[in-house]
């Protein structure tokens, strides 16, 4: 079975979410035996450090060019696959398959949703309506649609009227769980060390948090790892508290210590389309506070002993959560159950699965 997996990919330009999930499951489909290739606009590398063929169609980053979709359906058409994978504006090749004589078949991967507040806080108006009607031509000419949480699927049922085919959970990247072995001996966890990885933006509610520890009475360090337009304001919120760090943004090697190293990682953003750093904190041995809400509920509720929800709009259930975890003792996940549960191969397996129900 041959596959072409389209959408971003990492560049010293642009790194993301995406871009790591299209080149660790075209990894993962290529572990469990298919024949996977990525076709992207555009690449500075010709294989994913895992040796998967990368395709590009540009010879500069070239996204938001309208010429995008026509030079992706030339290079499909080309490789002749039994299946394509797309994300993002990729999709937008998925019509002109769809309108071709070929027998290749189309999937399109729902990577969040655009609702409410989601619009508001992170895109704007005009901007997250554009994206939510682009995402529903997208899947109205996919042959299939696939959702990375039941929290995607349901909401843009809700929002945009397009079901999802099946629901398939996103993995860990390949490198976070090489570098997870290699730091495996080398850093010890740190009492009452707190961590939070990610988007310095309102939605993730970092201010509640930043407020939770600054009226928490016992003695705790939180590490806040990430960028964002909410940076500057959030340092005026922590600035009379010296156990608050901001250290930016860091590459895989160096946010995997700081996972290490944390006790209790913390993540408050209802909405959460999945939220891999929660999975990523549970592979380095740390305590979750979540919401009730998100898509990462999909996964995080297998862990209970290690588990907190709250409301994340309320300090005082934050800072309660805290004052649990830190009383509470958990063994590590083994590297084997960090593989058979967390990794691409499992994202892939599935993805197999699926793609096999429906030949």
């Amino acid at each position: 079975m041959k596959i072409c997996v389209i959408g971003p990919v990492n560049t010293s330009r642009y790194y993301g979410g995406v871009s790591t999930f299209t080149e660790s499951l075209a990894d993962g489909l290529n572990n469990v035996g298919a024949n996977c290739k990525i076709v992207t606009d555009f690449t500075e590398k010709k294989t994913t450090s895992n040796g998967t063929d990368i395709v590009d169609v540009f010879n500069k980053p070239t996204r938001k060019n309208s010429k995008l979709p026509r030079e992706l359906y030339k290079v499909v058409v080309k490789e002749k696959p039994d299946y394509i994978l797309t994300s993002l504006e990729y999709g937008l090749i998925n019509k002109s398959i769809k309108n071709s004589s070929s027998n290749i078949k189309t999937i399109h991967y729902l990577h969040g949703f655009m609702s409410g507040l989601n619009l508001k806080k992170n895109n704007g108006l005009i901007k997250g309506n554009l994206i939510k009607y682009v995402t529903k031509y997208i899947c109205l000419n996919s042959d299939y649609v696939i959702s990375n949480s039941s929290l995607t699927a349901s909401m843009n049922y809700e929002t945009i009227g397009i079901p999802s085919n099946a629901v398939i959970n996103l993995g860990i990247s390949y490198d976070f769980i090489k570098q997870l072995d290699l730091e495996k001996e080398r850093v010890q966890k740190k009492k009452s060390k707190l961590l939070y990885v990610g988007r310095l933006v309102k939605s993730k509610n970092v201010d509640k948090l930043i407020n939770a520890i600054n009226n928490y009475k016992n003695n705790v360090t939180l590490d806040i790892i990430g960028d964002g337009p909410e940076l500057e304001s959030l340092k005026r919120l922590s600035q009379n508290n010296p156990n608050i760090i901001f250290h930016g943004k860091k590459e895989t090697e160096e946010v995997v210590q700081f996972y290490k190293e944390a006790e209790i990682f913390i993540s408050l953003n209802p909405n959460e389309s999945f939220g891999i750093t929660y999975l990523e904190a549970l592979a380095a041995g740390c305590k979750l506070i979540t919401p009730y809400t998100g898509g990462q509920l999909d996964k995080v509720l297998n862990y209970p002993d290690r588990l907190r929800m709250v409301n994340p709009l309320d300090e005082w259930q934050i800072s309660n959560a805290v004052s649990e975890l830190l009383d509470c003792s958990t063994e590590s996940l083994t590297l084997d159950h960090i593989v058979n549960s967390f990794s691409f191969d499992n994202t892939a397996i599935k993805l197999n699965k699926f793609i096999n129900s429906i030949k």
